[in-house]
């Protein structure tokens, strides 16, 4: 109210479009130019080391905050699905039993197993394979033939 026409008037100051324009394409091309650093850092890590997948995922970990997964990836020519691998330690596959169940669902050791194929096999001219063993093994025992054959290696090797 005290500036009168002058009050209405915008105070802010107007921005050239041309000079506008100018910026945002000088931002497009930082972003452009920092995107390609990155990359050659990427690559210049990639030489270093040998081209191993797990060294690659290592690098791409080291990395993945400062671009995308889908960029890394084709900088350093990997699959997008194997980014997501995390690898595990250890021996694979499921731990073997250390016991077996009975019939009447009671658990012995898987020793006594063992000592039941050695009575089954201890005969003369014997030529039973672990079928006849995991057969007669089943009017005992919750067993397959993966576990007779196992039990009766074990018991073959000592």
């Amino acid at each position: 109210m005290d500036n009168g026409k002058e009050g209405l008037r915008n105070s802010h100051p107007r921005v050239d479009p041309q000079l506008r324009a100018l910026e945002e394409e000088n931002e497009r091309l930082k972003r452009i130019v920092a995107k390609q650093a990155l990359e050659l850092e990427v690559k210049s890590e990639l030489q270093k080391n040998s081209y191993r997948t797990q060294e690659k995922i290592e690098i791409m970990s080291h990395y993945q905050q400062h671009t995308s997964r889908k960029e890394l990836c084709k900088w350093l020519e990997l699959p997008r699905s194997l980014s997501y691998y995390k690898p595990r330690h250890g021996k694979p596959g499921a731990k073997a039993s250390q016991v077996t169940m009975k019939l009447d669902d009671a658990f012995v050791p898987n020793e006594d197993v063992v000592h039941r194929i050695k009575r089954l096999i201890d005969t003369e001219f014997n030529a039973f394979g672990y079928e006849y063993a995991a057969h007669e093994l089943k009017k005992e025992y919750v067993i397959n033939k993966k576990k007779a054959a196992a039990a009766q290696c074990i018991d073959s090797c000592q």
